[in-house]
């Protein structure tokens, strides 16, 4: 039984869910902070949609959040920045 890193878990699911791409490349370009409704203002997507992102994303470990929900902050973790410059290739 083989198990999967935390980074190949993370992602594969950044690279096949296009709502939490969006998200995450958002972090991305604004250096790894945000708040939830920033994110739905610079992604363009539902409030929902962007919600569940910032949830798979906090689940995976790749951000952490002060607060909840869309009125939280939200910075990337070390994991998040372990994976940063993958989606530059």
């Amino acid at each position: 039984m083989t198990s999967v890193s935390p980074q190949w878990q993370a992602v594969r699911v950044i690279t096949e869910d296009p709502d939490v791409q969006a998200v995450f490349r958002e972090f991305r370009r604004a250096g790894g902070k945000g708040s939830g409704w920033a994110l739905v203002r610079s992604v363009h997507k539902e409030p929902k949609s962007v919600e569940s992102a910032l949830a798979k994303l906090r689940d995976l470990q790749v951000v952490d959040s002060q607060g909840s929900g869309l009125d939280a902050t939200y910075s990337l973790t070390k994991l998040g920045f372990s994976i940063y410059d993958y989606f530059d290739r």
